[in-house]
């Protein structure tokens, strides 16, 4: 042992316990003594979670603990009792799950179309870049785009698959689709606004995308889309030198994430071992 516990030490005890998930238990007061949090059964039916509930039930109790001995006041007891959470309606879910579960409207989404593939990736594996589909059962990936393709992003509502080709300017995009099937629809240009080196400088939106524009002449500005490429707004302006590396939007639209590179810089430095005596 350098330190710390021994490598080999095995436990000598274990305490554990049952934690009632069926409401509050019955007696919780009796003979001086209260059970609260989980020991009361303040515990969520549906998710076994009582944090929250057993902090707020352990409060009410403490307090009326205090009350009582400084000042008269209720029992504590009957407050442990009327301040414990019944879970009425969770109870009710509980009985429900147990007693009515069934899995065939999952299993049928599963088999469904869409949802038999489990993400798309970019792969050379062919000799050039195309973007490939993984079915969710496993087996061989299938390519879907039908020549070059890279930085695939499902659109926000599932319906289209948007991807960018290596060293070429724009935007392309496929319906999503099954794609074990033969691939009858042609690729549809979504923008050709979209620079070379702005590849995964993009973040589907539920009115459109937004990206990187690089005008001509002048420094690079954020902008917006609408969903069929039409309409594009310029939205604040960015560095003459922006190098970014991947957009992405908040589950709620409000924030823009992006990284960007701000110092590119490299040492050479030499290492001399050190002797004993220095």
């Amino acid at each position: 042992m350098a330190g710390g516990l021994p490598r080999l030490l095995r436990p000598g005890t274990t305490r554990a316990g049952l934690i009632p998930c069926s409401g509050p238990v019955f007696d919780m007061a009796r003979d001086r003594a209260i059970l609260v949090g989980d020991a009361a059964g303040v515990v969520s039916p549906v998710t076994a979670g009582g944090i929250h509930s057993a902090w707020e039930h352990g409060w009410a109790v403490g307090r009326a603990v205090a009350a009582h001995l400084r000042d008269g006041g209720p029992a504590p007891g009957q407050v442990a009792i009327d301040s414990a959470p019944r879970f009425r309606f969770k109870r009710a879910l509980r009985w429900a799950y147990d007693r009515m579960q069934f899995d065939w409207p999952f299993d049928l989404l599963l088999h469904s179309p869409p949802l038999r593939w489990a993400a798309s990736f970019e792969s050379n594996r062919n000799g050039h870049w195309q973007v490939y589909a993984q079915p969710a059962s496993g087996g061989e990936a299938v390519a879907v785009t039908p020549g070059p393709g890279s930085n695939a992003r499902e659109s926000v509502d599932g319906r289209q698959l948007p991807y960018t080709k290596p060293g070429l300017r724009g935007l392309w995009r496929l319906p999503r689709q099954d794609w074990s099937q033969a691939i009858l629809t042609e690729e549809q240009s979504l923008l050709d606004g979209l620079a070379p080196e702005d590849s995964s400088n993009w973040a589907p939106a539920r009115d459109g995308v937004y990206f990187v524009r690089r005008p001509q002449g002048e420094a690079p500005r954020l902008a917006h889309a609408d969903a069929e490429g039409a309409n594009v707004t310029d939205i604040a302006p960015l560095p003459g030198g922006f190098e970014g590396w991947g957009f992405d939007l908040s589950p709620d639209e409000g924030q823009l994430v992006f990284s960007e590179m701000t110092l590119r810089e490299s040492d050479l430095r030499l290492a001399v071992p050190r002797t004993a005596a220095q």
